[in-house]
């Protein structure tokens, strides 16, 4: 039958169909549109999970309209793992997702009843139980509640019928006194404890008392609730409406580990009113929660009892020497399986064979299903992931004909594609649809992100250190965005982790040995490494870098205590610490500067064995020449050219640092412009950023923050600002 121009709602749906076997000779001409004699129905097609089977037979689906997860056992159900894990703190809230998903019909799971014989559910002695996944199909105007759904309409998940639209999972049974039992049977049920998702069940089992003869309901119109007057639907049938009054209906299986696996954990249990002790975080699965407990109010009060799982699936390979299997976790993940030899096996080949008894209540409505296109499939891929590595589109949903279109002109058929040695060009968005029975489904989107992979970075620290020395540093020039995971051998790291420079305190003897990764959007560069001798004795102190003119800075510092010699490094704009020269003094002329640029200093000391101490501190010169120095306060009148000779220091300071030119106001200063605020305020904020680039300690300023209107310029704002860029 059609049931066009709807409203789509996904969901779990039962089915039942009142012939023998869905193939069962009928009398009369079947599909004709007319009722004839041993006919039931006749919709005018050939068509099965349509309200009118293809052999005109009426189609007794029973839908589950209350699902109760229970935290004991019954004397049917006699094991629960899954259920018992939780404590009555979390109980609340995975029953809440599950009332919330029947109600909305996210969670709709249908029984069919095939080899059906006895329409009022008293007694069959053969009967088989067809288990698919629906959606809820509303008109305009006409109100849905999942909790009473009496003859509603729901799509059936392609996923779960072949092609002659025939339940792929059945359990076998039998209904005696009114009593249905079936199983046990493997099927994929989706429910909502955490989210929506597919549970693939096994040693599955089903009791329910069926309910009162009732007549099916007729549709009014082209709408749900009932029967289409197309169908043609024999007057005089009567069927059972309900089963598992006072949900009483009992559902007993064992929940596959993969696919608790790949369930989000619930929110409340991450960052809602109970969130656990653990640390989960939105990546945590499920499972992890269930393995690794989950205890709150500061640990106090356990809400999930760390749990494993207690049985395996019949139909799946074991993994090494079998059950029971011990799930390992690392920090808060499922990272590792055991077998019953306490043997480490492959840990999708564990999930996929292991898995967690549990036991459910329900009770069930009759419902009527019915053909739909198939939905948006679910787009993913497997970034954010690094140049030169393999992209991974997949798309979940039916089977079809997929199609994939996303940037530069890519396209596929394949359900998963991938892409091999993907450039950043491959970012962008993706789309899918499927194509099923001629009907395209809405297109599934995926964003991928492919980041440039950044350059092994180079390491800038001493040539050695003194035993035990504190404050010595490690640097690499930093890139914006950029995240630097630093590791040490034989010292401490003391500060500076995650930055692009560090400071260390140096172990008794041997060596030191850093290691640096740099990481730009998720993607790691190769580790540098550079190895640091301890030497005898400590590093120069006090070293002092001035520009004496544009073309000579010269270096003092004070003398370390057996040092018969000092090496100067220098770094200078686009580059990293170098040797400059030696001497055996403890000063030094830099002759081979350039006026209007900004370099850093470092000495270390060396004996008469070639050993060498850790750096000493390092100081800035720039040689940009001011006017009137120093500046003399309520003498010296403030002058443009003053802030002109500022801006151009802080400039060479923030080039040695690797930061990109300021944009300041009133680029072009005159002495018929009245020095601001404002002027001082941005010589600041250029300053500041660059000197924590280079390592330098920040400058404290009088008068903070200035105050446009309020606040005078004045030469000891100046001043500050020299001594901070010279």
């Amino acid at each position: 039958m059609n049931r066009g121009g709807l409203i789509f709602v996904v969901g779990i749906i039962l089915l039942v169909s009142g012939a023998r076997s869905l193939d069962a000779q009928a009398v009369g001409v079947c599909g004709n549109g007319i009722r004839e004699t041993g006919e039931q129905c006749d919709d005018a097609n050939g068509d099965n999970l349509d309200g009118c089977s293809s052999q005109c037979k009426f189609e007794q689906n029973q839908r589950i309209n209350q699902l109760k997860l229970q935290f004991a056992t019954s004397t049917s159900c006699a094991r629960n793992a899954f259920g018992s894990a939780f404590k009555a703190t979390a109980q609340l809230a995975i029953q809440g997702n599950l009332d919330n998903s029947i109600a909305s019909g996210t969670t709709s799971i249908v029984f069919a009843m095939i080899g059906l014989d006895d329409l009022s559910g008293t007694d069959d002695p053969a009967v088989e139980v067809g288990i698919v996944n629906g959606t809820p199909l509303a008109a305009l105007g006409v109100t849905y509640n999942g909790n009473n759904d009496l003859d509603w309409w729901y799509a059936v998940d392609p996923l779960d019928i072949d092609g002659s639209r025939t339940p792929t999972s059945r359990l076998s049974g039998s209904i005696a006194s009114k009593i249905l039992s079936a199983g046990p049977g493997s099927a994929t049920l989706v429910m909502n404890v955490s989210s929506s998702a597919r549970w693939r069940m096994s040693s599955l089992r089903v009791t329910a008392t069926n309910g009162d003869l009732s007549t099916p309901l007729l549709a009014t119109g082209a709408a749900p609730p009932g029967h289409l007057a197309s169908e043609n639907l024999d007057p005089a049938l009567a069927s059972y409406g309900s089963s598992g009054a006072g949900i009483a209906g009992e559902l007993c299986g064992n929940v596959n580990a993969a696919s608790l696996a790949a369930m989000p954990a619930p929110v409340a249990l991450i960052n809602g009113s109970i969130s656990c002790s653990e640390g989960y975080t939105a990546t945590s699965s499920l499972l992890d929660v269930i393995v690794g407990g989950c205890r709150v109010l500061g640990g106090l009060i356990t809400a999930i009892s760390p749990t494993q799982p207690d049985q395996e699936d019949p139909n799946v390979l074991a993994a090494g020497a079998g059950p029971p299997y011990r799930l390992t976790l690392v920090g808060s993940r499922v990272t590792g399986c055991r077998d019953k030899n306490s043997t480490s096996v492959d840990l999708n080949a564990c999930l996929n064979d292991a898995a967690y008894s549990s036991f459910f209540k329900f009770s069930t409505d009759r419902v009527i299903t019915t053909r739909s296109c198939p939905t948006a499939p679910i787009a993913s891929n497997n970034g954010p992931i690094c140049a030169s590595r393999t992209l991974e589109l997949t798309a979940t949903g039916p089977s079809g004909n997929y199609q994939w279109a996303g940037p530069n002109g890519f396209t596929s058929n394949l359900q998963s594609p991938t892409i091999s040695g993907a450039t950043t060009a491959a970012s962008g968005n993706y789309s899918v649809t499927v194509t099923l029975a001629g009907c395209t489904s809405p297109a599934g989107m995926t964003t991928v992100a492919v980041g440039a992979t950044p350059a092994t970075p180079v390491i800038t620290a001493p040539s050695s250190v003194a035993a035990g020395a504190t404050g010595v540093t490690a640097s690499v020039i930093a890139h914006e965005g950029s995240a630097y995971a630093w590791t040490i051998m034989n010292g401490t790291i003391t500060g500076g982790q995650g930055t692009n420079q560090i400071t260390f305190t140096a172990g008794l003897s041997g060596t030191v040995n850093l290691g640096v990764v740099e990481t730009s959007a998720s993607c790691p560069s190769a580790q540098a490494t550079t190895s640091l001798p301890i030497g005898v004795f400590g590093p120069p102190q006090n070293l002092i870098a001035t520009a004496s003119s544009s073309g000579q800075v010269a270096v003092t510092w004070t003398a370390s205590a057996g040092a018969s010699g000092y090496e100067v490094v220098r770094r200078q704009p686009g580059g990293m610490f170098a040797l400059l020269g030696s001497t055996t003094g403890v000063s030094f002329n830099d002759l081979t500067v350039t006026g209007n640029k900004a370099y850093l200093y470092m000495v270390r000391a060396i004996d008469g064995s070639n050993n060498r101490s850790a750096d000493s501190n390092a100081d800035l010169a720039t040689t940009v020449i001011f006017t009137d120095d120093p500046l003399v306060a309520q003498i010296t009148t403030v002058k443009a050219s003053h802030v002109s000779e500022l801006r151009a220091a802080v400039g060479a300071v923030r080039n040695l640092a690797n930061l990109s030119p300021w944009t300041f106001m009133d680029p072009t200063l005159d002495s018929n412009v009245l020095i601001k605020t404002i002027h001082v305020s941005e010589l600041r904020a250029a300053l500041e950023p660059a000197r924590s680039g280079l390592a330098l300690p920040a400058l404290s300023y009088s008068d903070a923050p200035l105050v446009a209107g309020m606040t005078a310029v004045k030469a000891a704002h100046l001043h500050e600002l020299r001594n901070g860029a010279k």
